[in-house]
């Protein structure tokens, strides 16, 4: 009786929330309306106007990726050419360049015919050459510079198997500016600077080798796709990469880069009904050219079951995945197909998700892969620790059998499709959000509507179709890849000697760039959050605020009660969200919890950061009273699970023992040895005896005692902020907070003397290198900004002195990085800064990167435009950060547990603009001095210099008990 009145009542809800839906969507169609159109060359066009954030995503969508040129990685080096300018932009005589370039392209063509190697030394020592002649008509960076002087921030691409997007955000009075400089990019890209991209391809190449779960998905992939395009990783074959041929790439361009192949997505604060003619001045000037032909790539029938091995460099813990044949996005079965995947895996309730929820395996999800000619349908299955894979397999199978039998209920059918609509309607909320659909949708070549009709359709999937599709898809023909411990082999690269292609233009304009400066700007101010009039507040207890927000777009609410201490006071914290969270209560075992919360359309869950525990509750406004009541059952009758914490403490011992994997963990933990000494996080958290010795209701204690901190309470939603008060009144303890919030403040380490530290990872493909420098105290906010635009103009984007010096010139990182780690000014005004440099380069080039950046450190060069582009950068930081509705709330409290009583950028802005050169210089010739710098490094030692490594400081190596409990 009482299954059947849920069934009923969520069916009813259901209903409602239809009606809900169509209400908030009603009222919300300005900002979710997106205009579809075609330019005059056939370029698709998707615009999307939304005012609620100071800001414009803007994004070019081309349907070539990997697949169009299998193995070769053409299409991923064609993504960083587009960066490298063009006949107009990153040159200061093009007719001249093009003479050297010319030759540069027809030595690589001969290259690649060559198979003798000192042959191909002799025509890689003659690109050398000529590289070096052509980089002095070479402008570096211009096209990113640009980028940063009109308005732009998060400049990036990517290249997947499909599709290559080109992406950032723009300062809206700099619509024009984009509109002209994205797509000049588009006309004739230029091939200069190559010899040092083709080495950063690489080092990407070898930070790929070193990620060990990168290397197990291409391992997955080239065995089911055999020959076919997908089976190859998108990046190429190290052999590819070492013959690139320009002239294959020119003709990839002219196939690919026309009107017809390429989409625009524009989303954010501009006005539609005046953009078409800027569009087609600017984007329709490209060719129309054809629509090209495309490679397909459909994933080969599994014909009988199989097993394959898989290695990870994972002790103790077993895993299996489980691989089907599924559909493409086009095809009828999809939508039934991805119901039934739901119905086994929603992280709450579903089939698979109960062998979790009940003790009987540590992890099972369905993982699906969709690409635009091939879906595969992965079931992950994980025993637990010291566990059976062969169990764990069986009851995966089993539960995929109850789907095909039609094992499950009509309640839990309705609950998955309002986890559906849920999901769908997040999914709308943001410009960010909404720009991501977009370009989902043009890679794919769908309308708006298609894409929006995929949730539709799979919301009507009836029991019949999910039962179908499971026996049809989900049958006895997979193929079952089983983890075994061990390293796949890395391909040997070897740093060319090439000599430092500089260009000697660094500080000069094209005749682009002078043109840019005639376009006239829109005058904005820059929009703050205000921190009394942004979130409303009431003060529910003495330690208690709640922030409301109004959401605009939906009848969605999300309520983050944030209690602020964290894991810098309560090691604990970190294992005790993560216990908690699979916690049940006295009354309801975690799977009837997460049927419950589902039953609600609602989502709970738990995390740690270094000063705060945050519950994050999300669910339907007319919902909002029943789920807040489940919630405070939950706090108040959360039940101990022994197996839950036996499990645990396992984890605790595997995470210690598979430490050293993964170069970027031991990186983290040994930047946080350095920053912070002996107070290291990764030095306080429980070690594996620690936990051992827990009890069960050790970890739920922490979490109470933390809950007795000062608490902010966000709310985002419909309701009217009284009546959520009265709600959370009713539901929650908002008396008992009486603590004052904890800042996570930990003292950076102090050094007598420069040092050293050196980590050793001999498997390593790439040494992570860092520096750090403890910098005086800002003593106001002018000092604080100064030392922000230091660190940007040193390594933060593409026209840094780092970018630009190690990784553009000299072709020794794929990714570099500075930044200034510091104390708010109202909580701590006497702690110093600590300024950080990071970059990841290839083994053997090691000791020429750290040369370069301890020689750029201690005689910064000094670019006027460049120190412009720095300043710029970071005020085009702050129009982006401008947060969404969802986020006002927690930006408020955060800032107001930080003591901030205004927006600390208040006046920022111009402060930012009235800096010098000068003022650069001056960070680095008296705070980051290098007196006491401390470098430290993560790779093998083998490939270090010792000796070399002694005049930059005391040489300490460092052990796992150093670094890590």
């Amino acid at each position: 009786m009482q299954k059947k009145f849920f069934s009923e009542r969520l069916r009813w809800a259901l209903l409602a929330l239809c009606v809900s839906m169509s209400m908030s969507e009603a009222m919300a169609q300005d900002v979710l309306q997106v205009r579809e159109l075609q330019l005059s060359n056939g370029m698709s066009v998707m615009l999307n106007e939304d005012h609620s954030q100071p800001q414009v995503f803007g994004a070019v969508v081309v349907r070539a990726g990997s697949k169009d040129s299998p193995n070769t990685g053409i299409a991923h080096y064609f993504e960083h050419i587009m960066f490298k300018g063009t006949d107009r932009i990153g040159t200061v005589d093009y007719e001249q360049e093009k003479v050297w370039l010319d030759s540069i392209s027809a030595q690589y063509d001969a290259l690649a015919r060559t198979t003798d190697e000192s042959q191909r030394l002799d025509i890689q020592k003659k690109i050398n050459q000529l590289s070096r002649e052509a980089a002095k008509y070479a402008i570096p960076n211009e096209f990113n510079r640009l980028t940063s002087l009109y308005g732009g921030s998060s400049l990036n691409a990517y290249t997947s198997t499909d599709e290559t997007v080109f992406h950032n955000s723009f300062a809206p009075q700099y619509i024009q500016q984009w509109c002209w400089l994205n797509s000049e990019r588009l006309l004739r890209p230029v091939f200069r600077l190559f010899q040092g991209e083709l080495e950063t391809v690489y080092e990407e190449k070898n930070r790929s080798a070193d990620n060990w779960t990168r290397q197990v998905l291409e391992k997955i992939q080239a065995h089911l796709f055999g020959q076919q395009p997908y089976a190859y990783p998108v990046i190429g074959s190290t052999e590819s990469l070492k013959n690139p041929k320009l002239s294959e790439m020119n003709d990839f361009f002219k196939r690919y880069y026309v009107g017809k192949n390429m989409g625009l997505v524009l989303c954010g604060d501009f006005r539609t009904d005046s953009i078409l003619p800027l569009l087609e001045r600017t984007f329709g000037r490209i060719p129309a050219g054809t629509q090209p032909t495309r490679l397909t790539s459909p994933m080969p029938d599994i014909t009988a079951n199989s097993t394959v091995k898989i290695l990870a460099p994972i002790p103790i813990i077993g895993a299996e995945a489980l691989v089907w044949k599924g559909v493409t996005q086009q095809h009828p079965d999809k939508p039934a197909l991805d119901m039934a995947l739901r119905l086994l895996s929603n992280g709450s309730a579903g089939l698979l998700d109960s062998l979790m929820n009940e003790n009987k395996l540590l992890a099972a999800a369905a993982i699906p892969l969709d690409f635009n000619d091939a879906s595969i349908l992965g079931l992950l299955a994980i025993p637990k620790i010291l566990g059976s894979k062969k169990k764990a397999e069986l009851m995966v199978l089993q539960q995929i059998d109850r789907l095909k039998r039609g094992d499950f209920s009509d309640e839990a059918l309705e609950m998955v499709r309002l986890q559906l609509m849920k999901t769908s309607q997040t999914g709308l909320e943001t410009i960010k959000d909404r720009s991501n659909m977009m370009v989902a949708a043009l890679s794919k070549g769908l309308t708006w509507q298609q894409q929006l009709d995929q949730v539709e359709k799979a919301r009507k999937v009836s029991r019949a179709d999910i039962t179908r599709v499971a026996k049809q898809y989900l049958d006895d023909r997979f193929v079952r890849f089983v983890k075994k411990y061990g390293h796949y082999p890395k391909d040997d690269l070897k740093q060319p000697g090439y000599q430092p292609v500089i260009p000697q233009n660094s500080d000069k304009e094209s005749a682009f760039a002078q043109e840019l400066k005639h376009i006239p700007v829109d005058k904005r101010e820059l929009k703050l959050v205000d921190l009394e009039r942004d979130a409303p507040t009431q003060q529910l207890g003495p330690h208690c605020t709640l922030y409301t927000v109004a959401n605009p777009v939906n009848s969605l609410f999300k309520l983050e009660v944030i209690f602020h201490r964290g894991i810098v006071r309560d090691p604990r914290l970190e294992l005790a969200t993560s216990y908690v969270g699979q916690l049940g209560t006295d009354s309801l075992t975690r799977q009837q919890l997460e049927s419950a919360l589902m039953r609600l359309g609602a989502d709970l869950s738990v995390e740690a950061s270094k000063s705060m525990v945050t519950f994050t509750l999300t669910g339907w406004d007319q919902h909002f009273m029943p789920t807040m009541h489940l919630f405070r059952h939950f706090l108040e009758h959360m039940k101990p699970d022994a197996k839950k914490m036996k499990e645990i403490k396992k984890t605790v011992k595997v995470d210690y023992k598979s430490f050293g994997e993964s170069n970027s963990d031991v990186f983290l933990a040994v930047a946080n040895k350095v920053m912070y000494g002996a107070r290291s996080q990764y030095l306080h958290q429980p070690s594996a005896a620690e936990a051992k010795a827990m009890s069960d209701s050790d970890l739920i204690d922490a979490l109470r005692e933390a809950m007795k901190s000062e608490t902010s309470i966000v709310y985002s939603g419909t309701l009217a902020p009284d009546q959520v008060a009265a709600t959370v009144r009713q539901t929650l303890s908002t008396q008992e907070a009486v603590e004052k919030a904890e800042d996570g403040y930990q003292a950076y380490e102090r050094y007598e003397q420069p040092t050293v530290y050196v980590y050793s990872l001999p498997s390593a493909r790439q040494t992570l290198l860092g520096t750090y420098d403890l910098c005086p105290p800002s003593a106001n906010k002018a000092d604080r900004s100064r030392q922000q635009v230091a660190a940007n103009y040193f390594g933060g984007g593409m026209s840094s002195v780092l970018f630009q010096e190690i990784r553009e010139f000299r072709s020794m990182a794929y990714s570099t990085q500075a930044v200034l780690n510091a104390y708010p000014l109202t909580l701590h005004p006497t702690s110093p800064t600590a300024f950080i440099t990071i970059l990841g380069t290839q083994a053997d080039k090691t000791m020429g990167a750290l040369g370069t950046v301890d020689s750029l450190l201690r005689h910064i060069p000094l670019r006027d435009l460049n120190v412009a582009a720095a300043k710029q950068d970071c005020i085009n930081e702050m129009y982006e950060s401008y947060p969404s509705f969802r986020e006002i709330g927690s930006f408020i409290a955060k800032l107001k547990a930080k003591g901030y009583s205004e927006n600390p950028l208040k006046d920022t802005e111009q402060i930012i603009r009235d800096l010098t050169p000068a003022d650069i210089r001056r960070f680095f010739e008296t705070e980051a001095t290098g007196r006491q710098r401390v470098y430290f490094l993560v790779g093998n030692p083998k490939q270090m210099d010792m000796d070399q490594l002694s005049k930059y400081g005391q040489v300490v190596m460092l052990k796992k008990e150093d670094v890590i409990r």
